[in-house]
């Protein structure tokens, strides 16, 4: 990665090694070859300070001390330092019980999900608001109600009927505006001019579950309203042309 090339400079001399051969001891320091091999010659010459080796009698720097130079092994395959007690070398993989290179990937970790926010306020900590078929069979048994109502002929009840159907649709123009608007201006302006966008948006665009499934209870109430006054409407018609035709 870019980012680690900066620190990857000979704890020695403080050469950049991160292009070039380099060691890394079991401090995690690192070492240029020829710090490196200078160490190692001092190791087993014989240095004055330190503490001894037990191989070899010599002593050991004590900056060298604790290093995988002196107190580790090599790989049998690349040369690279390893634990004494290690297997499988960390710098080519390769096994030195089963004398085999093991493949190795970079495997990134799942990332966590943040916990979804709620999407709306709930009644006494059942979150009955937060369920669209609750909240779209509330809106469907108010209007069904006074479409029930209004098949009576009462001139008041198909007037309210009609008040609280289009007050609906009020709603949903303006919270489909600033649904669309969450979008992109260029699909808040298609829903306000577009008749019939409002209808793509909400059934196709619209991921809201609240919006869509009111939106398709007040068409189709208002559509059993409209059919059946069309129907009420031509039966009139025909009843009043029937004496002139006696």
């Amino acid at each position: 990665m870019p980012g680690e090339s900066v620190n990857k400079v000979c704890c020695k001399c403080e050469v950049d090694v991160s292009q070039a051969k380099r060691h890394k001891d079991a401090k995690g320091r690192y070492w240029c070859e020829p710090c490196f091999a200078k160490a190692a010659a001092e190791a087993k010459g014989g240095a004055s300070q330190g503490k001894p080796d037990a191989a070899s009698g010599a002593a050991t720097p004590a900056w060298l001390a604790g290093s995988l130079a002196v107190e580790g092994k090599r790989c049998t395959a690349c040369s690279a330092p390893m634990p004494k007690e290690g297997v499988i070398c960390t710098s080519c993989g390769h096994n030195s019980e089963t004398g085999k290179a093991m493949g190795t990937r970079v495997v990134m970790a799942p990332k966590e999900k943040a916990p979804k926010a709620s999407k709306g306020p709930s009644v006494g900590g059942l979150g009955v608001l937060n369920n669209p078929l609750l909240t779209s069979g509330a809106v469907a048994v108010l209007l069904g109600a006074l479409l029930v109502k209004s098949f009576s002929g009462a001139e008041m009840d198909q007037v309210l009927f009609m008040g609280v159907i289009w007050l609906v649709f009020v709603v949903l123009w303006v919270w489909g505006i600033i649904l669309a608007l969450m979008q992109s201006a260029v699909t808040a302006l298609l829903y306000v001019f577009l008749p019939f966008y409002q209808i793509y948006f909400a059934l196709a665009k619209c991921e809201n579950a609240h919006f869509k499934l009111i939106s398709l209870v007040a068409w189709g109430f208002w559509l059993i309203w409209f059919v059946q006054f069309i129907s009420s409407a031509m039966d009139g018609s025909q009843s009043g042309a029937e004496p002139q035709g006696a």
